[in-house]
């Protein structure tokens, strides 16, 4: 279903995070973002409790 995960840290405490799906490349809606950047969390180096999570304007946001 998603074959692009993009992360950009756009300051020292913020990640912003982007997936994309793999027939549209449209931004996949918020709620649907929690499943895979869960996932990519566990699989990361990241500690999603470390994380406060915060969504503006299409992109979802990771602020420690």
């Amino acid at each position: 279903l998603y074959n692009n995960i993009r992360v950009n840290q756009i300051s020292k405490h913020t990640l912003q995070i982007f997936v994309f799906r793999e027939e549209t490349s449209d931004l996949v809606p918020s709620f649907s973002l929690f499943s895979p950047i869960a996932f990519f969390l566990r699989m990361g180096e990241f500690m999603l409790l470390k994380f406060h999570v915060f969504y503006r304007w299409g992109v979802l946001y990771f602020e420690m």
